[in-house]
């Protein structure tokens, strides 16, 4: 069984807002594009919920302090995940307070209790925070135990044995699966089916002719315990730096802002080889004397193009120069996904196919991640274990490289 944790550390916004001189009592509302972003217990406690309306959130809790996103939240999320990237690679960090890990092989001995637990302990003694932590042995099923697993868990829900999961899998409202969308689940509750156990009359098939083909499938995949969302990698994220260093140090702006627009155009260049994504940006300058100054920003969606990093790159440009003399310019581009990492499950008769799926499962992964990727192969039946061992015999995965259990 794969020991997956579902992470959600709510209040961080708050922590790095009040690390910014705000009282560390006082009513406070975090806020992006005029929506609530986080807000302290007491404010959440009086009606506030996170992506309320500002205009509304602050006729219910009148007297609150409202705080724009801190920029420090940056290096708090890092204190946070680096606690998980330390023990695992299998680490998709989701937003600033949201993560997926899979755990399978590591803290050699614990349960997956122990496990959450042990996770728990350090996030609190490293930032003061209670994370909420869901369990399971795929990302769905420890998604929806994080959300309290219908146990009327505050802090999540972690099963110690299968029949539990199991149980919370059949317990879970259709609603809360997340790759269920609004409309579907309005769908499916007018139909009747309002938790995973009512989908087991159901064929497949009966199924596709109610919710579409694209969503039958996932849905009786999970109802039987079986993995439908990979983990995809994500963390600890990859920087491309760019940097220019002025001999002698100059405040001729015509000559700043040139170097300025050829390292993002450097930068861009080194992102497109490999068609990749940054989100997170930061200018670094130090003048003349020896003095540096920094200001980092942090897209909140994911298809950045590069006109956009252009324009936030001369927004955070303006932080960090008032016209000193500079010494050097650096821009870095990060939370560029290092590398992926993806799940696939054979459920077909291995016996007759495992050669044939085995052979396309290794053209896949060679083709997606290259002949150096790592391979791990896991049985849950008797008769999967021939697929299992003949991933040893690929060229693409060397005798040894991969991870069997």
């Amino acid at each position: 069984m794969r020991k997956i944790l579902t992470i959600h550390v709510p209040g961080m916004y708050v922590l790095a807002a009040r690390e910014q001189d705000y009282e560390p009592d006082v009513p406070l509302i975090v806020t992006r594009n005029d929506a609530v972003l986080d807000a302290s217990p007491d404010v959440l406690d009086r009606g506030v919920e996170v992506g309320m309306p500002m205009r509304r959130a602050r006729r219910i809790a009148a007297g609150a302090i409202v705080a724009d996103e801190p920029s420090t939240v940056v290096a708090l999320h890092e204190r946070v995940w680096n606690i998980l990237a330390a023990v695992t690679p299998l680490l998709e960090v989701l937003d600033y307070h949201e993560a997926v890990a899979d755990l399978t092989g590591c803290f050699r001995g614990m349960s997956l209790v122990e496990c959450a637990e042990t996770v728990r302990t350090e996030i609190r003694e490293t930032t003061g925070l209670e994370a909420r932590i869901g369990g399971g042995s795929t990302f769905t099923s420890s998604w929806i135990a994080s959300l309290g697993g219908g146990q009327g868990e505050s802090n999540g829900f972690v099963p110690r044995w299968k029949s539990e999961e199991t149980r919370l899998i059949a317990q879970a409202p259709l609603t809360h699966c997340p790759f269920v969308p609004s409309d579907a689940g309005e769908r499916l509750m007018r139909l009747g089916l309002r938790l995973v156990r009512d989908l087991d009359p159901f064929s497949e098939h009966e199924l596709s002719k109610l919710v579409g083909k694209g969503l039958s499938w996932p849905l009786k995949a999970f109802a039987a315990g079986r993995e439908i969302r990979p983990i995809q990698s994500n963390y600890p994220p990859k920087t491309v730096e760019a940097s220019e260093r002025f001999m002698p140090p100059t405040d001729m702006e015509p000559r700043v802002m040139a170097v300025f627009h050829r390292l993002i155009q450097e930068g861009n260049e080194r992102l497109s080889f490999g068609q990749e994504k940054a989100v997170e940006l930061s200018v670094a300058m130090e003048f003349e004397g020896g003095e540096t100054r920094h200001a980092k920003t942090r897209f909140a969606r994911r298809d950045v193009t590069a006109p956009m990093r252009a324009s936030r790159f001369e927004r955070l440009l303006r932080e960090v120069w008032e016209g000193q003399e500079v010494a050097e310019l650096s821009l870095i581009f990060g939370a560029i996904q290092p590398y992926e990492a993806e799940q696939t499950s054979i459920w077909e008769d291995i016996r007759r196919r495992a050669r044939r799926a085995t052979a396309e499962l290794m053209e896949m992964a060679s083709a997606r991640f290259g002949n150096r990727c790592l391979v791990r192969a896991e049985s849950t039946q008797p008769t999967s274990r021939f697929a299992a061992l003949s991933l040893m015999d690929s060229g693409i995965c060397p005798l040894g490289s991969g991870w069997f259990c």
